[in-house]
């Protein structure tokens, strides 16, 4: 499988997985105050990373929905009669229709919609994803359509093609108060050893659509915890972990589920 090296898988004790950074120490080593108090300030720092994320632009607090569309003609608009239904009071109540045609999305406004895309004012049909389009690969999704607060474009899965609609006003950014989390605990940050994977190596990951890709596999995290071996999958650059085997119910409390994520710092050897 290739070199093996030694690394520390921090896991803070969180409703979400509060980060994973790697370093170097030894299961029953004693930390000192400067080694807890450093720790600490990692995953507070990567706690206001993920918050700040979370409340971005791209973040997913502003997500208000994701619409799959059907071949031919598909109404959309505020009133509950559309195909696609967007936020009441955001955009008119039959603000036009997106017609899919294979691999192509045509965006037809009604008439005073008031719709722009990048920026510009559009009043007639207008193509908003095409797999060939230079705008449609550069942008990966699709052309970037808003009206007022909402923005929407276009994104396909495999056969599917759907819209994602966020809400730049949205109420759940204004109002986000934090994730609950449980706090710091030193005792997770648990020494792992990293096997990379092999060259072209993949791991299959299904989607909530039931469609199955594969992915990278950077390699696997390799750990102990409560007697029982545990394996982590890492995807891409080597910064998104996928669990591949739950966490043991007893001992300590379940905070991972089979096929979650988490992002992580680099892998350092040590």
């Amino acid at each position: 499988m290739g070199k093996i090296l030694n690394s520390v898988l921090v896991v803070s004790c969180s409703l979400f997985v509060a980060g994973a950074g790697f370093s170097s120490c030894t299961p029953g080593d004693r930390p000192t105050e400067q080694q807890i108090s450093d720790h600490r300030k990692d995953v507070e720092t990567w706690y206001n990373d993920r918050v700040d994320d979370l409340k971005s632009h791209d973040g997913w607090l502003n997500l208000a929905g994701l619409f799959w569309l059907n071949e031919g003609m598909n109404s959309f608009g505020s009133d509950e009669g559309n195909d696609v239904v967007f936020p009441a009071g955001k955009i008119a109540g039959k603000a036009g229709y997106f017609m899919v045609k294979g691999n192509k999305v045509t965006l037809i406004p009604s008439k005073d919609a008031d719709i722009t895309v990048y920026g510009q004012p559009i009043d007639k049909d207008l193509i908003v994803f095409h797999p060939d389009s230079v705008k449609a690969v550069k942008q990966l999704q699709g052309s970037v359509t808003r009206h007022g607060s909402l923005e929407w474009f276009i994104i396909r899965r495999d056969d599917k093609m759907g819209i994602r609609l966020r809400d730049l006003e949205s109420e759940a950014v204004r109002n986000f108060a934090g994730i609950e989390r449980y706090p710091v605990d030193y005792s997770w940050k648990i020494k792992a050893v990293f096997e990379p994977a092999t060259p072209a190596a993949t791991i299959n990951i299904t989607n909530v659509l039931g469609q199955t890709t594969a992915q990278e596999l950077t390699g696997i995290y390799v750990f102990q915890l409560d007697g029982k071996e545990h394996r982590l999958s890492a995807t891409g650059n080597g910064k998104k972990l996928l669990l591949s085997s739950p966490m043991p119910p007893t001992g300590r409390k379940r905070i991972l589920q089979a096929s979650s994520f988490t992002s992580t710092g680099p892998i350092l050897q040590v």
